[in-house]
């Protein structure tokens, strides 16, 4: 958490001056409590309205640092919150394909929704009150100084009950938090579930599903949260109780010391105050310790500043001038199962290449590999003479496109699904929807390119969202296209069209995975092959 308040650190810094201002304002006003009392019993009227108007005045300045401060740490508090989201979705993006699912997605989403909700709020909002409090604390010990020795003394040692009574319920509240945060990731993955079936529910008129399900699966995270806040309300009950009597114990104190007197009786009025300002700031000063220290685990579990990706020491950045391809003994297992067989093939630069074969044969892991998706394989792939393995990741993107099977189509427009936020002339897009056969389509919309696709496509069909994926890599122009089953949603005129279109590309490898072969292609391929 210290790396999120050193980025802010000069705000941060004026904040705590702030805070300082305001516990000194607070201490202040308990201390003319003791003059105004002293003046009373010495019937000094003028004194006594001079306190008061000054009183009156401090109360004020303190109300108005209170609106500055608030204004301030809210401020910093969602700056710090969006640069750990940033930390964390860099690390997520950093993550090497098999790692990254290794997760379900909704569970990164809750990372960075709930668990960071509860990082702002029991962390960076939590460590201004640890300044407050403790300022209050700093600031009254001395003003108990001022009336006598004894009572910083006795407020000390008090303060050890406080400060330790409610860390006693620590390894609990980190059990709870670690409890809460799973129950949440797994609420929101059980729930974005259902809601993705919603099509599938409402064909069956079972739409009621959705919200039995939510209520049903909602449960858990409720008595997680509950169980959570009964283990801080258990910890601060334990601080009040602490409080409640180390208050007492020292106004009775201040009272024996006025009869002696070695203090004055006005004093009885300040040292209540600043008895109430030290013991009420450590007993919330113990559960706000607690509260951040179980944070931690969060805060592991992202791996923040631990390199995720792989090791990429040895891989080389020299561009691919020859982007031939040589697989020499290649085979991958996914465990114990065989989900690709020995092969080796040879195929050279803007070579147009069919796999076939039957289903589970590998022809989607074989693209999977060549995709840089799949790096624990056994053999040799290389790629202009290169290892795959030693390839940067930067390197191979730009070779290599990859087209899905089953294409993602994010929220957004047509223009934002082709892009996906880089720089693209109209032309270029153009170009490549004609190639993909969806050029027409698209000018047939209201908005063009700036149409919505709707959520996850819906408002394309599945010929439409294969052909929009095509596009997507054609507009990039890479040396090797890998196109896995990418016109089986097609109907057959119109996917011999496209396949004739993206098999023509005189400067591009197109290796093109189908389990229907049309025969009016056959003039287009160079190489043919079947996986068994």
């Amino acid at each position: 958490m210290s790396k999120y308040l050193k980025e802010q650190w000069a705000w941060t810094l004026f904040c705590v001056f702030l805070i300082a201002l305001m516990s000194g304002s607070k201490v202040a006003a308990a201390l003319i409590n003791t003059y105004l009392l002293n003046s009373l019993i010495s019937f000094q009227r003028n004194r006594f309205l001079l306190l008061v108007g000054l009183a009156i005045l401090t109360w004020v300045i303190f109300a108005f640092l209170i609106y500055v401060v608030y204004s301030l740490r809210a401020r910093l508090v969602q700056k710090m919150s969006l640069s750990l989201r940033h930390d964390i979705s860099q690390q997520i993006s950093g993550l090497p394909y098999s790692r990254f699912h290794a997760k379900n997605s909704d569970d990164y989403s809750s990372w960075l929704m709930n668990d960071v909700t509860m990082i702002e709020n029991g962390g960076f909002s939590v460590f201004f009150d640890i300044i407050s409090v403790s300022l209050d604390a700093i600031f009254s010990i001395i003003a108990l100084l001022s009336f006598h020795w004894s009572l910083v003394v006795l407020t000390l040692l008090l303060s050890v009950v406080t400060i330790f009574a409610p860390q006693l319920m620590q390894k609990k509240l980190k059990k709870a938090s670690v409890e809460t945060s799973q129950a949440n990731e797994n609420f929101a993955a059980s729930v974005n579930d259902t809601l993705h079936g919603f099509d599938t529910l409402f064909a069956y008129n079972l739409t009621q599903r959705i919200i039995n399900h939510v209520d049903k699966s909602g449960r858990l995270p409720q008595t997680k949260k509950v169980q959570l806040g009964r283990t801080q309300a258990a910890a601060t009950s334990i601080g009040v109780l602490a409080n409640a009597g180390s208050q007492l114990i020292t106004i009775a104190w201040t009272g024996a010391l006025a009869l002696a007197r070695l203090t004055p009786i006005g004093s009885i009025l300040s040292t209540g105050a600043l008895a109430s300002n030290v013991f009420n700031g450590l007993a919330n000063l113990g559960p706000t310790l607690t509260s951040v220290k179980s944070l931690n685990p969060l805060f592991a579990k992202y791996h923040l500043g631990v390199d995720t990706s792989l090791n990429t020491s040895n891989q080389s950045t020299k561009s691919l001038a020859d982007a031939t391809i040589n697989l020499t003994n290649l085979s991958y297992r996914y465990q114990d199962k065989i989900a690709l067989k020995p092969v080796s093939i040879k195929l050279p630069l803007n070579s147009k290449v069919i796999i076939t074969g039957e289903s589970g044969a590998g022809k989607s892991t074989l693209l999977n590999i060549l995709a840089g998706k799949l790096l624990n394989y056994s053999g040799s792939v290389k790629i202009a003479g290169q290892e795959l393995k030693d390839l940067s990741s930067e390197q191979l993107r730009k070779t290599i496109t990859y087209v899905d099977q089953i294409p993602y189509i994010f929220n957004g427009t047509i223009r934002d699904n082709l892009t996906l936020g880089e720089k693209f002339s109209d032309d270029a897009i153009f170009q490549a929807l004609k190639r993909s056969d969806l050029f027409d389509f698209v000018m047939a919309q209201k908005q063009g390119l700036d149409s919505s696709v709707g959520e996850k496509g819906q408002l394309f069909s599945g010929g439409q969202r294969q052909r929009l994926a095509l596009a997507r890599g054609l507009l990039r122009n890479p040396q090797i296209l890998l196109v896995d089953e990418g016109t089986n949603s097609l109907k057959s005129e119109s996917a011999i069209q496209v396949e004739k279109q993206f098999l023509s590309l005189q400067d591009m490898t197109v290796i093109f995975v189908t389990h229907q072969l049309h025969e009016e292609i056959r003039p287009e391929i160079d190489q043919l092959i079947t996986l068994a």
